[in-house]
């Protein structure tokens, strides 16, 4: 199978807009990634809506309720994962990063 892309610099432009997307279109596929957080039994998913990214920094940004379960594993963990999928493009994104 050839490669879709023709450099590193090529597949992160796709990604960012893919990402942008994702943030500004509620249909796309990048807008409801999966969140994934250490609770107290062990790894937690959680779909969660992305509502801005930051490429300079490569920060992505979700809103939540303090009082939700995510909220008190992040205090804990701070580490997270996340997964976002394109079933069009065949396109499968892990991000992993720690949580402010």
């Amino acid at each position: 199978m050839k490669h879709p892309y023709s450099s590193l610099d090529e597949a992160l432009q796709n990604i960012w807009q893919q990402l942008k997307r994702g943030c500004a279109d509620g249909r796309h596929p990048f807008h409801t990634p999966v969140m994934g957080t250490t609770g107290p039994q062990g790894p937690e998913l959680r779909t969660v809506v992305l509502r801005g990214w930051h490429p300079n920094t490569r920060e992505l940004v979700i809103h939540t309720d303090t009082r939700s379960g995510k909220v008190r594993d992040l205090a804990r963990h701070p580490q997270v994962s996340w997964l976002f999928y394109h079933p069009q493009d065949r396109l499968q994104l892990r991000i992993q990063g720690t949580a402010e």
